[in-house]
This record gives C-alpha cells, sequence and structure tokens, in this order.
C-alpha cells in the first residue's frame, strides 16, 4: 500500500523542526535518515506528535450544546464558590443549583 504521509521530523545537529511529506514505506521506519535544508546534514529523524484532532468549527474544539452558557455560568459559580468561604460560599452554591434547575424545567417543556 503506497502513498503519502506527513511526518514530524528534527534534525540532530542544528535542532530544526519540520514536517516532511514522506512515502508511506519511508515513514513507518523510525531508523531513517533524511538530509536537513538548513544544514545539509543526513541527521533529520521522524520523532513522536501528537494526533491532529479537527471539532466542529469553534476556537477551542468544543462543540456547543444548547445547554452551553447554562454550563458555562454554573462552572464559573462553582469557582468563586470554591474560592469564598461561609454564607458566600453557600449563596453561590444555591446560585448554581438555581440555574441548574431552571435550565432543567425549561428542556423538559420544550420537548
Amino acid at each position: 500500500m503506497s502513498g503519502i504521509l506527513s511526518i514530524d521530523t528534527l534534525c540532530e545537529n542544528c535542532f530544526v523542526e519540520e514536517n516532511l511529506f514522506v512515502d508511506r514505506d519511508l515513514a513507518s521506519n523510525w531508523d531513517h535518515r533524511w538530509e536537513c535544508g538548513q544544514c545539509g546534514e543526513a541527521s533529520v529523524k521522524r520523532v513522536m506528535s501528537a494526533p491532529m484532532v479537527l471539532r466542529a468549527s469553534y476556537h477551542d474544539g468544543y462543540k456547543r450544546g444548547g445547554d452551553y452558557q447554562m454550563l458555562k455560568e454554573v462552572a464559573k459559580l462553582k469557582k468563586q464558590a470554591a474560592n469564598a468561604g461561609g454564607s458566600a460560599k453557600r449563596e453561590l452554591e444555591q446560585a448554581a443549583a438555581q440555574i441548574k434547575r431552571q435550565a432543567k424545567a425549561t428542556k423538559g417543556k420544550s420537548e
């Protein structure tokens, strides 16, 4: 099975990182060395890289459900409650619970 893959490489001589497009057979060989475009030495080898994952079209990569804003507000209140003490903490936790109840009631009516 032939084809071209994109791999991440690192020159062990001048430490230049590059993304190369190579034949699938060469990409699977971790011992293969390529010539560096910067220093000219045959010291470029493949390095591990994280897989690229594309999600939706949001800047942070997460899908937005209908409850996104509610969840965001609840998380913000819970974070504030964790940093607060006494009655302020209790009030913030109650506010978060109230938002959840309202969202649940609204969701049940719309379905």
